[in-house]
This record gives structure tokens, C-alpha cells and sequence, in this order.
């Protein structure tokens, strides 16, 4: 099985608390959603790819959560949440299992002082240069996304998001990093500013998933979009399936219960 590798990183720097903005996309023309939807799923923002092909998960994912770093109640019942809403938006299978040997996505709340080592060692990059490069890059980040896809079958079989806790909740975006990295290891690996109004875009306050990102997902995730696709016939069918996807209801995060 030959692997891909893919990396994700949060590299913004924040000076105010991002927004939790549920911003609509009704002004949005289904050639800006079939555009954004090309930019994010077959762009990658650390490497040219020269046949870019969809790719997805498959199979259900089981989840572990490994907590290196204090947690509180609140934030853990976020990632809950969000988890099950990924689930409503993809129908992706998405359980949490107890045990890391048994999980294939996994997600580490650790601190700011083992971050960029715990990322490294994950990167499996031999290339002197190329490791500098990226140890800089992480170094500078937020938090990270790491997932592998086989490039036969072209689905993803193992994900692994890293979340420094402290620096997160300095600057006050821990919310946004389990939203933004959990939802690009589901297979939209890019960031552009230039697409809007969205998580995966680096330069925007928002903390939550916009209706525009519900779309993308579903889009990703509906039947029709089979792994392996290249972007013309991926963006085609994307064309096809919009008019259904607008038709439905978009999944909104129900308000938590408990301390804030």
C-alpha cells in the first residue's frame, strides 16, 4: 500500500477571541460553492500535486481522545458535540473507543512544551531541509492535523490531530482548533483566504463551522463523490448534487448544557 501523507496546520495568530459566527451561504452561487469546494479538497498548502485526487474516509472512524493537558468538563463535551455533528454531516460512522490501539483517529490535547516534538515525530520526514522547514512551521502553529491516505485506493485510513491546550486557550481559540483540524482530517486538507465565509480559512474570525463549510462536507461525503476522483469530474458532480444539498436543512450545533 503506497501512503500519502497530508499535514494541516492552524498558523493565524489571534488577538481577540474568534467569533462564533453560524454565517450563511445563500449568497454564495453554486459556481462559488463548486469553486471552493475544488480549492479545499484538492488543494494542499505545503506541496504542488500534480494529480490531485479526492479523497475520504471510508470505513467509520474510532476516535481516542489522549489527554496530556488539563481539560475542563465544557471543553470535552464540545469536542463531543462536534464529533456527533460531523457524524450527522458526513454519515460517516464516527464512535469513541477507550483504548488508542484500537482507534484510528486520534486526538491529543497536550502542552505547548511537547507540541512541536510530538508533531515531528509524527511527520515521518527524512529530508534535512525539508524537516527544518516544517519544524519552523509547526513551531509557529496553533495546532495540527496529520492523516494518511492510501494512494491505490485513495481513502484515508488514519488521522492524528495535535492541540497544544495552553497556547490554544491563551488565545482563545481551542474551539476552533477541534473544529477546524478535526473537520480538514475528513478529507478538505487545504486553507485559502480566499474562500468565504469559512473555517478553512485561516485569515477569518469565525470559530465554528459556516453553512458554506456544511456544504463542502456534504458535498465531500454524498455517495456520488467517489475516492479517487480527479477535480474535473469530482467538480461536475458537485454541480449535480448541489441543488439537493440546498434543499436541506444544514445541521446547527445544539446549544451545551453544563458550566460554561
Amino acid at each position: 500500500m503506497k501512503v500519502c501523507r497530508h499535514l494541516t496546520l492552524l498558523a493565524g495568530l489571534f488577538f481577540c477571541a474568534p467569533l462564533p459566527v453560524a454565517a450563511e451561504s445563500t449568497s454564495l452561487t453554486d459556481d462559488d460553492l463548486v469553486r471552493n469546494f475544488g480549492i479545499i479538497a484538492f488543494g494542499d498548502e505545503f506541496r504542488e500535486v500534480k494529480d490531485p485526487r479526492l479523497i475520504k474516509w471510508t470505513k467509520p472512524l474510532k476516535v481516542y481522545t489522549r489527554i496530556e493537558a488539563p481539560m475542563g468538563a465544557a471543553d470535552l463535551a464540545f469536542l463531543d458535540d462536534h464529533l456527533g455533528r460531523l457524524r450527522a454531516i458526513t454519515g460517516i460512522t464516527i464512535d469513541q473507543v477507550k483504548s488508542e490501539k484500537d482507534a484510528n483517529f486520534v486526538i491529543v490535547f497536550t502542552n505547548e512544551s511537547k507540541f512541536s516534538d510530538l508533531a515531528m515525530n509524527h511527520l515521518g520526514v527524512s529530508d534535512r531541509r525539508r524537516r527544518a522547514d516544517m519544524g519552523r512551521r509547526i513551531a509557529n502553529s496553533n495546532c495540527v492535523a496529520y492523516f494518511r491516505s492510501d494512494n491505490r485506493s485513495y481513502t484515508i485510513h488514519e488521522a492524528m490531530i495535535l492541540i497544544p491546550v495552553d497556547r490554544a486557550k491563551s488565545r482563545g481559540i481551542l474551539d476552533l482548533c477541534i473544529v477546524e483540524e478535526t473537520s480538514q482530517a475528513m478529507g478538505l486538507p487545504n486553507d485559502s483566504d480566499d474562500v468565504n465565509p469559512s473555517i478553512f480559512n485561516d485569515s477569518s474570525p469565525l470559530s465554528d463551522l459556516t453553512e458554506h463549510d456544511i456544504m463542502l462536507l456534504k458535498m465531500l461525503y454524498d455517495p456520488r463523490m467517489t475516492p479517487g476522483m480527479r477535480q474535473v469530474e469530482a467538480l461536475a458532480m458537485a454541480q449535480e448534487i448541489l441543488p439537493n444539498i440546498r434543499r436541506l436543512k444544514p445541521v446547527r450545533r445544539p446549544p451545551l448544557t453544563g458550566s460554561p
